[in-house]
């Protein structure tokens, strides 16, 4: 095989400004230094302190041109004893030529040398003294503004300008927030009124409330699961019919409640909507635009601007959902500000935007991939707009059923909220979004997933958190997911973790349906407890250097998945490595190809394992790529050698 040109540098750091070229290169130089001493434990809690983003340098060979290293570099290979790395070998130049400095002093006039000496100290002494000054005067200034602003801080309702409440504020305040004139209106409306008639939904007519919050969260989930077993029925019902006839018989019969909604009572009544499951809402005006993105006819669908519908999440279910997605902080700007959407070059590869959601956005990575490369043989140039759609809706679609485990999907989306790309605030009601049930029938799942296809794919949209909530209620709900965490060393109690990072429960939910904290196989009794693994084969698998630095154990149903895609976790950060072609479980020779989304990456990453040799010992100075690690945590690799076929190794 010919042997392959040395593949391109991401170079994004160099269109950014003078500090943000310093202050990655700092960084650099920290990272090369840590892993050469093999500070992996420091080296991880930087990456969790500081976490990698698209302009994060992973080239030596970029920071040595930089910082004009070269000169200094080739004669460190001359040296006898060669600095390793690069951060020791700026160290070291800039303390001979203080040497220098000082001794061509020296030589000239001792007294001169000291005199001198004197006068610089006294220089930077009095600089010290004069920033010491300022900084307290600047605290100081602030203090006063603060307890100014505090002074004059607007009465309720008078500016929202500044008394704009946070989604925290909005949840503990529930149903009473907003317009106070309005809903005294609607209370003194609400005594007067009548209970409602079981003829349909009337969104005018006050609910009833049965019992407190909990009652009310119990109730919403046991009328999904309702809602779904009767769907369930009526599905079962109409498989013995003529298809044809009840294609025609959708398309002219407009969509009525169902005898099951007009049995219930109280706030059940209140709460059933409609469900948009047919093509055609003719309760929708024919020019009504909908606040969400529809595909176009781009797979043969009908450019039908779908309602968003559907049943409201309660109060309460907001509260549960935003505690079990964030806990007790604020739901994180890169979860909010993020679709499912491509790179231009690497065809097949998603992009994140920021640092964060890398987790779920593996998984649905890795599930494209499977989809575009393994399923339908593509490569690269072959990749149309077309393909890229149908693969991420199949991958969603793929997710979502993969959490129902033959139950109903739901799916869940906003309304009351501004969606439009690049103006998605960092406050979101949960409470303002509608519940969707599609059912067990994968086709119909993929149906209503197709209309709203352009949502998921805004680069700044709601997609991601549209899909994170919708497996969450499709697994059972906030109470299902808690459920199925056993607290473990890696688990936190919320799906989203310190510094805005995905969970390895989120990653599991989303994998193999179940948000477990633990990655071995099936069960394992520890301690008289029971502990809950991978339950069984999975498509897609998992590799992790936790497992190299021997903290956690992954099991070989994702060790070795029915299809050579994993999931790569590096301490901080989820990526996706896969073959192209099929491989064994005893396979000890692959080509495998390395995808980061957050990498801003323009060219292949082509890794070639090689377990019929076996890789020398490293020793403590060697600078080994976390990736050669990772994968030799896999039986068949456990000593194979990694090649990386000219590319610079990530280190």
């Amino acid at each position: 095989m010919p042997e392959k040109k040395p593949k391109e540098v991401n170079t994004a750091v160099l269109k950014e400004n003078e500090e943000v070229q310093a202050d990655e290169a700092s960084k650099a130089l920290l990272r090369e230094f840590m892993d050469s001493k093999k500070f992996k434990k420091t080296l991880g809690i930087f990456d969790e302190e500081v976490p990698r983003g698209g302009i994060t340098i992973a080239s030596r060979a970029l920071v040595r041109d930089m910082l004009v290293l070269q000169n200094l570099v080739d004669s460190n290979k001359e040296a006898p004893g060669k600095w390793k790395t690069l951060l020791e070998l700026i160290c070291n130049d800039r303390i001979n030529k203080r040497e220098a400095q000082e001794s061509n002093i020296d030589s000239d006039d001792p007294e001169v040398y000291s005199k001198q000496l004197l006068e610089k100290i006294a220089e930077r002494d009095a600089l010290a003294t004069e920033l010491a000054a300022k900084t307290k005067q600047l605290k100081k200034q602030k203090k006063l503004q603060k307890e100014d602003a505090g002074k004059k801080q607007p009465k309720p309702g008078k500016s929202r300008k500044h008394s704009t409440p946070t989604i925290d504020d909005l949840l503990e305040a529930g149903p009473k927030q907003g317009k106070k004139k309005k809903r005294e209106k609607k209370n003194k409306r609400d005594k007067s009124a009548p209970k409602r008639s079981p003829q349909g939904p009337d969104d005018s007519a006050p609910q009833e409330r049965l019992g407190g919050p909990d009652d009310e969260l119990k109730n919403f989930y046991k009328e999904l699961k309702e809602e779904a077993e009767e769907r369930a029925k009526k599905e079962a019902a109409s498989s013995t019919d003529d298809n044809e006839s009840e294609s025609d018989e959708s398309n002219t019969q407009p969509t009525t409640p169902t005898s099951a909604g007009q049995n219930r009572t109280g706030p059940k009544q209140a709460d059933w909507i409609v469900e948009p499951t047919k093509d055609n809402d003719e309760t929708a005006s024919p020019h009504r635009t909908s606040p969400l993105p529809v595909s176009n006819d781009v797979m043969g669908i009908m450019d039908v601007a779908p309602t968003v519908q559907g049943r409201p999440i309660p109060t309460p279910s907001a509260k549960k959902l935003k505690e079990i997605i964030c806990g007790a902080i604020r739901m994180p700007d890169p979860w909010l500000q993020q679709g499912f959407y491509y790179n231009p070059t690497i065809k097949y590869g998603l992009v994140q935007n920021m640092g964060g959601p890398c987790g779920l956005l593996a998984v649905i990575q890795a599930r494209v991939v499977k989809h575009l490369i393994l399923d339908k043989g593509l490569d690269i140039p072959t990749i149309t707009e077309e393909d890229q759609r149908e693969a991420l809706l199949e991958s969603l679609v793929d997710t979502l059923t993969v959490v129902a485990d033959g139950g109903s999907v739901l799916l869940c989306l906003p309304s009351d909220v501004d969606i439009t790309a690049g103006k998605v605030h960092d406050k979101i009601l949960l409470d303002s979004w509608r519940t969707h049930t599609l059912g067990r029938n994968r086709a119909d799942v993929r149906k209503t997933m197709q209309r709203y296809l352009s949502f998921f794919m805004e680069r700044r949209g709601l997609g991601l958190m549209s899909l994170l909530v919708s497996a969450i209620n499709t697994r059972g709900g906030p109470e299902s997911v808690s459920s199925d965490m056993d607290g473990g060393a890696i688990s936190e109690g919320s799906l989203i973790v310190c510094h805005q990072y995905s969970s390895q429960e989120l990653v599991s939910l989303l994998l193999f349906g179940r948000a477990y904290s633990n990655v071995f196989d099936k069960v394992k009794e520890v301690g008289g407890m029971t502990l809950r693994g991978v339950p069984g084969p999975s498509p897609i698998g998992l590799l992790t250097y936790q497992e190299y630095t021997r903290d956690i154990e992954v099991g070989g149903f994702l060790k070795n998945p029915t299809s050579p895609i994993w999931t790569i976790w590096n301490e901080s950060h989820y990526c996706v490595c896969f073959s192209k072609t099929q491989l064994g479980p005893e396979d000890g020779k692959a080509d495998l190809y390395y995808y980061d989304q957050l990498g801003s990456q323009d060219e292949e990453y082509h890794l070639t394992v090689d377990g019929d040799k076996t890789a020398p010992l490293a020793s403590q100075d060697d600078l080994t790529p976390y990736m050669d690690d990772i994968l030799r945590t896999r039986t068949p690799w456990a000593r194979a050698t990694v090649s990386w076929n000219g590319s610079e190794p990530l280190l």
